[in-house]
């Protein structure tokens, strides 16, 4: 990369040498949904951005104070301070003796359009453990308004200088009014705010995002490109991780704060399709297309298990029982045909076991039914016949396998 020290007044604007007040500029511009409509029916949705022919990091700068004085975002990550501003991306590397320095011993780096960015005016600025992320707009005149246009967004380079555009491929933060206002983190994934884009997250480093919307309205809105749902024109986004087993986004929008809840997978059901359910007093058991899921409060709230070491599974639960400590459950092959034997825990799912009796193992032998019933554990295995455990699970024995079993009843006199 070269750097260009330059402490002199500029040729083409007033003199920098000292820094002035930090302007915070909120570039909020509210649209009605037909001028929206109009230009982007009047805007080519392609666009090229002059200065990719350019080498790697040819054009950044160091000076004495940041690109500009109109600074929309700063953030400090040690050892270093970012801002974005609507000259480009700043940077500044703290040192340890920062309070005895006077500000002019500070160099900034300025990177611009030159570098990759979209241009050179930043909305939206983050600095994440995935690395720095930017977004950029400019603002044409059309039909008499000013009309701000998104440029994408951009995941900076350490190693190059270079920004390297991440911008999504449906154009939530490129084009007229789509603008990436703010940006935010958590865990990894990436969200983005964009005005008339709505609030996108992306989970593999930019190289595909999508959608997160409050409802159906809002998400047939964009897709059809009507863009009238307020709930998709958004200026901010902000994440609260206070709780651990969970992630709260908080999205602001022009109809209002959108708040949306990420639960870890343990404390969600395991799937949509619950092909089998258990009732012990006030706990549900779920057993869904990817695992098994019980919840002790009437569905406020789950504990799940997903297929692993310590929670052998076949790719289908096709029965499940429970009771007290004691949780059962037969699995079968991916479309269900086949058994593929009868999983048990007796501690209240702490540890797993697995059983494969003959009955319960092969084609036409999946377990469709088990119960609980005076000390002793019952099987029906379809093809297989009826079976049962004197021993909670450990061994089995046939009580008749000279018909098929599809059903159990337990009638208590």
């Amino acid at each position: 990369m070269t750097h260009r020290t330059d402490v002199r007044c500029r040729e083409t604007g007033p003199c920098r040498r000292q820094v002035g007040p930090v302007v915070l500029l909120a570039l909020v511009f509210g649209v009605s949904g037909f001028g929206a409509q109009a230009v982007l029916a009047a805007t080519p949705r392609q666009w090229s951005l002059a200065g990719d022919h350019l080498p790697l990091g040819v054009a950044s700068r160091t000076d004495t104070v940041p690109g500009s004085n109109n600074i929309v975002d700063f953030v400090f990550s040690s050892p270093s301070v970012w801002a974005g501003t609507a000259s480009g991306v700043s940077r500044a590397d703290l040192p340890n003796n920062l309070w005895t320095l006077s500000p002019s011993a500070i160099g900034w780096t300025t990177y611009t359009k030159e570098d990759g960015l979209g241009s050179n005016e930043i909305p939206a600025l983050g600095v994440f453990p995935s690395g720095v992320w930017a977004a950029t707009s400019h603002a044409e005149v059309r039909a008499d308004r000013l009309v701000r246009f998104g440029d994408g967004i951009f995941q900076f380079d350490a190693g190059t200088g270079h920004w390297i555009d991440r911008s999504p491929a449906d154009r939530q933060a490129s084009g007229p009014f789509m603008v990436a206002y703010d940006l935010a983190e958590f865990r990894g994934a990436v969200l983005a705010a964009c005005f008339a884009g709505g609030l996108v997250m992306t989970t593999d480093g930019g190289t595909t995002w999508k959608n997160i919307y409050p409802d159906g309205t809002a998400k047939n809105d964009f897709e059809t490109k009507q863009f009238l749902d307020l709930n998709n024109r958004l200026f901010s986004v902000v994440v609260d991780p206070a709780v651990p087993e969970s992630v709260a986004v908080y999205a602001g929008t022009a109809y209002g704060i959108n708040k949306y809840i990420y639960l870890n997978d343990t404390l969600k059901m395991t799937g949509y399709r619950a092909a089998a359910l258990a009732v012990d007093g006030a706990r549900l058991y779920a057993a869904t297309e990817s695992g098994l899921s019980r919840t002790p409060d009437r569905g406020s709230s789950w504990k799940s298990y997903y297929p692993s070491r310590a929670f052998p599974t076949s790719d289908r639960i096709t029965a499940v029982m429970a009771r007290g400590d004691s949780i059962y459950y037969g699995v079968a092959s991916a479309d269900g045909t086949a058994g593929n034997g009868i999983v048990y825990s007796l501690d209240n799912g702490h540890t797993w076991h697995w059983s494969q009796p003959v009955e319960a193992t092969g084609p036409g032998r999946q377990v469709a039914a088990i119960v609980l019933a005076a000390g002793m554990v019952f099987a029906a295995c379809e093809d297989g016949g009826f079976i049962s455990s004197a021993n909670l699970g450990l061994s089995w024995d046939p009580v008749f396998v000279d018909q098929p079993a599809h059903a159990l009843l337990v009638v208590q006199t």
